[in-house]
């Protein structure tokens, strides 16, 4: 698979397409295949070195930023039990520090995931940070 991932701090030139190994969900996580993922302010912010998800990861770069995405869930880990194998999903994954949405395929707690009912999969990528700061 591959990650667009923050090489250095700086404008957009810094970001490069990089290879990665699919990683397998472990105890209570699933591993879902990107199909939209949405741009924030913050994702923008970090890639400029700016903020405080810029400072706490400039020591782990390159960096897959990336937080709000929608696919379908392709392998699941043991015990978990929210989700299955080809579910639509949406999700704010690893916020704020490992983030890791630009890229083929995350993997996070299935907590950090809800189904898609009624709803497409390019408008659920841009609904967690968007619509969780409508919602409060």
């Amino acid at each position: 698979m591959t990650q667009l991932q923050i090489t250095a701090f700086g404008d957009p030139s810094v970001l490069r397409l990089n290879p990665s190994q699919d990683k397998v969900p472990a105890e209570g996580e699933v591993r879902v295949r990107i199909c939209f993922a949405g741009v924030n302010p913050i994702d923008a912010k970090t890639r400029a070195g700016l903020g405080w998800a810029a400072a706490q990861n400039k020591d782990k770069l390159p960096w897959t930023p990336g937080y709000d995405v929608a696919g379908v869930v392709e392998k699941i880990g043991p015990n978990v039990t929210s989700l299955a194998e080809g579910d639509r999903v949406c999700g704010m994954v690893g916020f704020p520090l490992s983030a890791g949405g630009y890229g083929e395929s995350v993997v996070v707690a299935e907590g950090e995931l809800v189904r898609l009912d009624g709803i497409g999969l390019r408008q659920g990528a841009a609904l967690p940070l968007a619509g969780l700061t409508a919602w409060q």
